[in-house]
C-alpha cells in the first residue's frame, strides 16, 4: 500500500473513531507529536510507542466529541505525507463546539506510520481548556 493510501485509512478509520482500527497502522515505536505547550491540555506534547499513543488518542476521545472529522489536501511526497483536516468538535464538559484546523506531517516506512507531527491553533485550544 502506498503511503498517502495509508494514511487515508488511518483517516476513515479515525473519522469513524475506530481507535483500534487506526493502531494497527502504526509502527510499535512510532512516535505522535502534539506540537504544542503541554501545561495546558495533558495529551498536548510528544509521545512514544503505539500504547501511549493510543491511551492519548483515547484521552482526546473522552474531553471531545468528534462532530465531524474531515482530512483534506493530502500532499504525497513519497514517504512523507502531509494533510489538513478539519474538525468539528464539541468539549465534554462545556457543550461548547467549536472548529478547529490542524496541518498534519506524516512519515511511513515498511507500510506503517512511525511518525506523525500535528500543528494546530494553540490559543484556540487554550482558550476551549
Amino acid at each position: 500500500m502506498r503511503a498517502v493510501d495509508l494514511v487515508a485509512q488511518i483517516y476513515r478509520e479515525y473519522a469513524r473513531r475506530d481507535i483500534d482500527s487506526v493502531m494497527q497502522y502504526f509502527a510499535e515505536d512510532a512516535v505522535f507529536h502534539w506540537n504544542a505547550d503541554a501545561e495546558p491540555a495533558r495529551y498536548c506534547g510528544s509521545c512514544r510507542g503505539r500504547a501511549a499513543i493510543r491511551e492519548r488518542l483515547m484521552s482526546l476521545a473522552g474531553d471531545f466529541e468528534y462532530l465531524s472529522f474531515h482530512p483534506f489536501d493530502l500532499i504525497d511526497g513519497g514517504d512523507r505525507i502531509a494533510a489538513q483536516v478539519e474538525m468539528r468538535l464539541r468539549r465534554s464538559t462545556t457543550g461548547e463546539e467549536f472548529v478547529l484546523r490542524s496541518a498534519h506531517f506524516w512519515v511511513v516506512e515498511e507500510g506503517q506510520a512511525v511518525s506523525l507531527a500535528e500543528y494546530y491553533d494553540t490559543a484556540l485550544v487554550a482558550s476551549i481548556l
